[in-house]
């Protein structure tokens, strides 16, 4: 994770909202939810509300709080 930090801090400001949101997909993907929520969520506290990535985050985030709030027997 210290290496993932070091390029996330590299980055250009301008760059960095996609990159947060690739990166919660990944973490998404390789089954860390808590991880791609933490990334998701930067990238859509980035505030760059004209990019796609954070339209994308915000609803793929939205999606997973739905998801959450299912009952036990609903989520299999």
């Amino acid at each position: 994770m210290k290496e993932l930090e070091e390029i996330v801090n590299a980055t250009q400001q301008s760059q960095l909202t996609d990159l947060q949101y690739f990166i919660g997909r990944y973490f998404l993907q390789a089954g860390q939810r808590e991880l791609a929520q933490e990334y998701l969520q930067r990238c859509v506290k980035s505030g760059l509300r004209f990019k796609l990535t954070y339209a994308l985050a915000r609803a793929l985030l939205r999606d997973l709080q739905a998801e959450e709030a299912k009952p036990a027997e609903e989520q299999k």
